[in-house]
């Protein structure tokens, strides 16, 4: 366990600005006790396990501990942004309109890397000519919404891009395509980041169209 806990603290300490962290913050000692919390929601363990531990953890290991191949696909999408938190940092995230604290099937961590796969700008501009080429225009999926159309050519080649599949559902080291992203508005973008677990496109299409009617 305390091997494990030390390749865990080397993970969560590492990338920029680990600097500035107190060297208390994600030490080994911190990231075992942490380990140790999850001890007594195992029933095959023996022991008591911690008992200061939290409803989180609890939480935590219902999601998880019957699906561990899920959870193998999320800690390493994990490990990636915690090894390349450079890429995107929360104030980013506000900055285009997503809480760090955003609830998601993978967690405020993984909807930072999710936001940087559907920022990589090579990506969605490959999604958005594949769109003109097919269509003429750039639209939401899911409400039809058109910025060329409503706000003329201030919203010419205009539209946000929405990774269908969250990241706990894909294999490590998966590699994104223009055809793994959806073209969405605003407005539907949050709608799809938002609850748990994320609608697809679809979902939230035939529920706009339902309340459209």
């Amino acid at each position: 366990m305390i091997l494990l806990s030390s390749k865990l603290s080397n993970i969560l300490r590492a990338g920029r600005r680990c600097e500035l962290l107190e060297p208390s913050i994600r030490s080994v000692q911190s990231v075992h006790l942490k380990l140790q919390n999850f001890l007594r929601c195992d029933p095959e363990y023996r022991g008591a396990g911690m008992k200061a531990g939290s409803q989180k953890e609890v939480d935590v290991w219902l999601e998880f501990a019957a699906d561990p191949i899920r959870l193998r696909r999320v800690a390493q999408s994990v490990r990636q942004l915690m090894l390349a938190p450079e890429e995107l940092q929360p104030e980013e995230l506000q900055q285009v309109g997503f809480e760090t604290e955003v609830e998601a099937p993978e967690g405020a961590l993984l909807t930072r890397l999710h936001r940087v796969r559907e920022r990589s700008s090579a990506i969605v501009q490959a999604r958005k000519a594949q769109a003109m080429k097919a269509c003429g225009a750039l639209s939401c999926e899911v409400c039809g919404f058109d910025f060329a159309q409503r706000f003329g050519q201030r919203g010419l080649g205009f539209i946000e891009c929405h990774h269908r599949q969250p990241l706990s559902l894909l294999e490590p080291g998966s590699k994104s395509r223009p055809a793994d992203l959806a073209l969405v508005c605003a407005n539907c973008h949050r709608m799809l980041h938002r609850g748990k677990p994320w609608p697809s496109i679809e979902e939230l299409s035939a529920l706009w169209k339902a309340r459209s009617t």
